[in-house]
């Protein structure tokens, strides 16, 4: 699935990959409005489960010093999104090698039953 409006007409962008029986993903997201604004997207994904829980893994690069997780339904990540905030976009060490634009990397692990109707 395709993330946002796609960097050439938003200022930020993506791509998920998820699972056919939606128990894992994988996405991509790039931000290219990194270190011009205070107000930073939030980043709304596609295909996942609106019923199931999941762990969401941000993949640990060589820029972040540290691994981030918590937990979310599949509601709320595909409706309501996520505002990374300081989380991702905080630490800049690699921020010199790339500019104003930023990607990461996040992994969804299905690790709950899902909600009860």
């Amino acid at each position: 699935y395709k993330l946002g409006d796609g960097i050439t007409k938003s200022k930020w962008g993506g791509w998920i990959l998820v699972s056919d029986d939606k128990s894992e993903a994988v996405a991509t997201i790039i931000d290219l409005n990194v270190g011009h604004d205070t107000d930073k997207e939030v980043f709304k994904f596609k295909g996942l489960d609106d019923n199931t829980l999941y762990k969401v893994t941000l993949r640990p690069q060589n820029n972040m010093r540290e691994v981030h997780e918590f937990t979310a339904y599949g509601d709320a990540l595909n409706s309501y999104g996520v505002d990374f905030g300081d989380i991702v976009w905080g630490e800049k060490d690699g921020f010199s090698f790339s500019g104003v634009m930023a990607s990461r990397m996040v992994y969804f692990k299905k690790i709950g039953k899902a909600k009860k109707s």
